[in-house]
């Protein structure tokens, strides 16, 4: 699932917290509701990747609103969790297995992350170090030859 905004983030949390209503009240679709959690954690996932890639700063709201729709995912998760246990014990468990499959993806997901982060500020720094150096020996460079000149000159 690709989510494109935090809005449209909302409106998906907004129609999966529906599903979990109408297989709640039909006792069925649940595969459908477990489907559709897992697929929309994964785009959310995608979601702050894209945010934290961009040059622009996130704003506060965004990232409030992303935590904010993780919690409610949370919540869902659980909700389904508890119909699963009674409605398809064998489902449970599938989707146990899923949702840690996820979660261990996500922990990469974000330590790649955090790795990509501290490479970027290891590479600034390089070439602020660079620019420093050859800054230097252009100036140190300039001074010899001004020196060389003022010595032939005179």
């Amino acid at each position: 699932m690709i989510i494109e905004s935090v809005a449209a983030a909302a409106a998906i949390l907004n129609q999966i917290g529906k599903l979990i209503e109408t297989a709640s009240e039909a006792q069925g679709g649940a595969q459908r509701v477990m489907s559709a959690i897992l697929d929309f954690g994964q785009g959310l996932d995608d979601l702050e990747k894209n945010e934290r890639e961009k040059f622009v700063n996130v704003s506060h709201s965004d990232l409030l609103k992303i935590s904010m729709m993780r919690r409610q995912q949370e919540r869902y998760e659980k909700d389904l969790e508890n119909m699963l246990i009674v409605v398809d014990p064998a489902l449970h468990t599938t989707y146990v297995k899923a949702k840690a499959d996820q979660a261990a993806k996500r922990k990469r997901h974000m330590e790649m992350l955090a790795q990509q982060k501290k490479q970027r500020a290891e590479l600034v720094q390089r070439i602020i170090l660079i620019t420093v150096i050859i800054i230097t020996g252009l100036v140190a460079a300039g001074i010899v030859v001004g020196l060389a000149i003022l010595m032939f000159k005179g």
